[in-house]
């Protein structure tokens, strides 16, 4: 009797063994059979938008780099991937751009882009301080440290007040981080008062990462979902990683964004979202700054596919979403009626009659392109007095 039970239980262990191990090797047929799958659709994917963005493609358009040979643009360019590729944690922003020393791109451990002439950290009490936030296009894509929006502004800035200014030299720091939108910029000026780092002078360059972000969240923000969904351990990470979770996560957006329709109204609906959210932003950070004696001020930056004779941009095949220039279009309407207040700068339009090319790639400017913003912000600030209070504290 012992025996035929033991014989049954025999039996049904290696019946469920063969059912174990064939589910195993079927998980990796399925998986390997995703891997190449997946591969196959992601270099179909990335091949137009990488071959359109590698530094040899690039490195042709000298137009948009005055005084620079082939060679030295190409290195910029892989600075650029390089430097921009090397995300870091950071609390309540979620990431920034880890310290860079190279021969074109120089990122202080502290958070901001360097240039020239670039002040100490923590910055000097006896110097005019302004920080700059925005994205990628305030921390200078495809251009080098001396020919960022920051660096003209130094610049200009110091040019248009002396060298005898009452608050004494102009440090313009760069704190222009990639994907950064409004929301991230005022996390990080936020933070940055509470550590008791103050400016005298905050500058917010944005636009058109505010347009792009439809749902208001950081890029990270998914990857951040899934570590707390799994559990933050290397078997989770692990999981999460196979391609048929991969699939899985595909399918869950698929029925999830099925309703949604890129109709005039939604993208318009978009709009106005985008823009609350905007306004709302700005409206913290000007009560936040005021309690903290900072002047705080906003420019609605120019992008290639608004207010922009296209037959000049070198990359005019590349096309923004619908909502993103429908965002655009919003805005112009709320700085026509005035509704935008004197705190803000409207550059959209700076860029009408222009007949040159402005732009390094689809979104990023050209150093030139950089000195003519800098210099109409350097103009409206010292026109409308920013830095003289400043100047008055000091004395």
């Amino acid at each position: 009797m012992a025996s035929g039970r033991f014989e049954l239980l025999r039996k049904a262990w290696n019946g469920l063994a063969v059912v174990f191990l064939n589910t195993c090797l079927l998980l990796v047929v399925l998986n390997l059979g995703l891997f190449v799958a997946f591969e196959v659709v992601d270099a179909r994917r990335a091949r137009p938008h990488r071959d359109a963005r590698s530094p040899e493609t690039l490195s042709r358009f000298g137009e948009v780099h005055p005084g620079m040979r082939r060679e030295e643009i190409r290195a910029l360019w892989e600075e650029t991937y390089r430097a921009s590729s090397g995300f870091v944690y950071e609390p309540f922003t979620q990431f920034r751009i880890a310290a860079f020393e190279g021969e074109h791109i120089t990122v202080d451990v502290n958070g901001f882009r360097r240039h020239a002439g670039a002040g100490p950290w923590p910055p000097d009490a006896d110097s005019l301080n302004v920080f700059l936030y925005g994205g990628s296009t305030a921390f200078g894509y495809g251009v080098g440290d001396e020919q960022t929006v920051a660096a003209h502004l130094q610049r200009d800035l110091a040019g248009r007040l002396g060298a005898s200014s009452a608050g004494g030299p102009v440090r313009v720091y760069n704190f222009g981080r990639s994907g950064y939108f409004s929301t991230q910029e005022r996390l990080l000026f936020e933070r940055q008062l509470a550590h008791g780092t103050p400016p005298d002078v905050a500058v917010f360059l944005d636009g058109l990462n505010d347009s792009r972000i439809v749902d208001g969240l950081p890029i990270f923000t998914a990857r951040f979902e899934r570590l707390f969904e799994l559990g933050d351990t290397g078997a989770s990470t692990a999981l999460a990683r196979l391609p048929m979770m991969r699939l899985a996560r595909a399918v869950t957006r698929g029925g999830r964004g099925a309703a949604a329709v890129a109709t005039p109204e939604a993208e318009e609906e978009r709009s106005r979202e985008m823009a609350a959210r905007y306004l709302a932003n700005r409206r913290m950070i000007e009560a936040v700054a005021a309690a903290h004696g900072v002047g705080a001020f906003f420019v609605w930056q120019p992008v290639a596919f608004y207010g922009y004779d296209r037959s000049h941009h070198l990359f005019a095949e590349h096309r923004e979403p619908p909502h993103v220039e429908a965002g655009y279009r919003h805005m112009a309407t709320l700085a026509a009626d005035g509704r935008l207040g004197e705190s803000f700068l409207w550059l959209a339009d700076m860029q009408r009659g222009v007949e040159e090319p402005l732009y390094v790639d689809q979104a990023h400017y050209s150093g030139p392109m950089g000195r003519r913003i800098a210099g109409r912000i350097g103009r409206w600030l010292v026109e409308r007095g920013a830095l003289e209070r400043t100047g008055e504290a000091a004395e």
